[in-house]
């Protein structure tokens, strides 16, 4: 694991002092800055779900297709002793 140095915190200071320029240039503010993070957050996770739900929903169309075949191989393969 990396030490954190005396120069790592100045380099870090330094940056972040030239990214509050930046950001208080645009006007930004640090709350807004936070609830837009967390608002995209929770849009991207809420669009995974979607997306994810979609995708339980053709799983559950195929496997009632797929689960009966295959139980039905398996059955007939059990019957004759391979495995």
């Amino acid at each position: 694991m990396p030490k954190i140095t005396g120069s790592t915190i100045f380099k870090l200071l330094v940056l972040s002092l030239l990214v509050g320029f930046a950001l208080a240039a645009t006007g930004t503010n640090p709350k807004d800055l936070l609830v837009d993070t967390w608002n995209l957050a929770k849009d991207i996770f809420e669009w995974g779900i979607s997306q994810f739900g979609s995708v339980i929903t053709y799983v559950m169309l195929g496997a009632t297709v797929v689960i009966p075949i295959w139980l039905i191989l398996y059955l007939i393969r059990a019957a004759r002793g391979r495995k």
